[in-house]
């Protein structure tokens, strides 16, 4: 939806704002439903609309004006924004509002995929934008303890929709800040303790904090083993959590016990998508790990069966679920690289220019990483070998009477080598 004509006036030379019954038509008006969410309720339905036709017409992005919008046209005003360097105090003056953050994570379907977009170009230009937002977070609920407007949006469901998002996408130091205070919220409440404890676990098991990893599981056991009535898809989650956990501090044993008591609880009726999806993923890991190539082919099939039919063949979640396939592809010493490509091509769809960048790049860094010096390495054994020959024809000409055959070909060798790895020095130092 284009936001300059959804919202402007039908006769773009009047200098007066529109009326919502008149001078915009019926289906480009928010809907009061959509008004009424965004929780601003000492504005009118006409005030909305005279705020989005001043912003509009006036090209005013003044962090105010673009914050009091409702969610949709301030995502549309965000876009806009988006990569245009004089914008950039202002952009990151909306952005660095925990408030407009939880709303736009509440209430617009494809959030994430915005939040990230935003935030990678946030961080290239300004860095560690990320980290500075959740500390601001975190002072923030401390300010406004107590105040029930202020926990509307900064309460444990925020923090912990916050959290979710930041470990899902590779912030985890940022994700553990957010989700310590969702732990704080959650009182003593065991079953929403366990669902923090759940993100929480994968957040610092990623980050490395493996000891503060192992004291997270024995939380979550304790709880576990309380009478507290908990669903099948919750424990599924928890079990694939502690999966993960044992997996990245290379316990594979248990990682792999952890996995099958998750993949036995998996049920369509009880386990949502994502659940079960990342069930499958994980036993895929689990099974490569213990040498089982034909296990791990049957559950990253299912994984991405599943990522197709749920999230569709576009998404994100579909993309991060093929990277994984690659893995499996790639230590099953099979051609692998056709499916990490259209994983690339999510990314790059969804994401755009900044994905490419590796500081702040979506997916999984190690195979990225892999894959990048594999092919670097295969066009250099490439450009040596039509190099050795275009060298080959150059001097045979010039072959010394007393030289063999072979001494000039190890001579016009070194010297191709020389010339390409001069060349692909550069290549390996960049970003």
């Amino acid at each position: 939806m284009d936001l300059k004509t959804s919202f402007s006036p039908t006769t773009s030379s009047s200098s007066t704002p529109p009326s919502s019954s008149s001078s915009l038509a019926p289906a480009t008006v928010p809907s009061r439903s959509i008004l009424r969410a965004c929780d601003h309720k000492d504005l009118t339905f006409e005030q909305y609309i005279w705020k989005v036709w001043v912003i509009l017409q006036t090209k005013s992005y003044k962090p105010h004006d673009v914050q009091i919008l409702p969610v949709a046209p301030m995502v549309e005003t965000l876009d806009a924004m988006c990569h245009r360097l004089d914008l950039i105090e202002q952009f990151s003056t909306v952005l660095f509002d925990p408030y407009t953050i939880s709303k736009i994570l509440k209430h617009f379907p494809y959030a994430r995929v915005k939040l990230v977009k935003y935030f990678q170009w946030l961080e290239k230009i300004k860095g560690n934008f990320v980290w500075q937002l959740a500390q601001k977070v975190s002072d923030e609920v401390d300010r406004s303890w107590g105040n029930r407007r202020a926990m509307h949006l900064l309460g444990y469901s925020s923090n912990l929709r916050l959290g979710t998002m930041l470990m899902e996408t590779g912030w985890f130091a940022e994700s553990i800040i957010v989700l310590d205070l969702a732990q704080q919220q959650a009182g003593y409440e065991p079953v929403k303790t366990l669902q923090v404890l759940r993100v929480l676990l994968m957040s610092e098991s990623f980050s490395g904090q493996h000891e503060v990893a192992s004291d997270t599981i024995k939380h979550i056991e304790a709880l576990l083993c309380q009478p507290v009535s908990l669903t099948t898809n919750l424990v599924a989650a928890l079990h694939q959590a502690m999966s993960v956990s044992f997996f990245e501090n290379c316990e594979f044993d248990l990682s792999y016990q952890h996995g099958l008591i998750a993949l036995r609880l998996l049920g369509e009726q009880v386990c949502v998508s994502s659940t079960i999806i990342n069930t499958y993923r994980q036993m895929a890991r689990c099974c490569i790990a213990k040498k089982r190539s034909h296990q791990a082919n049957l559950m990253i099939t299912q994984a991405v069966i599943w990522a197709r039919q749920a999230f569709g063949m576009t998404s994100v979640y579909y993309a991060e679920v093929l990277e994984d396939y690659a893995f499996c592809l790639l230590a099953m010493n099979k051609n692998y690289l056709q499916v990490y490509d259209d994983a690339m091509e999510i990314y790059l769809a969804k994401y755009g220019e900044d994905f490419s960048r590796l500081d702040v790049a979506q997916g999984n860094l190690a195979l990225g990483l892999f894959i990048r010096k594999e092919r670097l390495a295969a066009k250099r054994v490439k450009a040596l070998d039509l190099a050795v020959r275009e060298y080959q024809s150059m001097f045979n000409p010039l072959l010394d009477m007393d030289e063999t055959e072979d001494e000039f070909s190890n001579r016009v060798e070194r010297l191709a080598i020389s010339v390409v790895q001069n060349e692909f020095q550069i290549l390996d130092f960049m970003p």
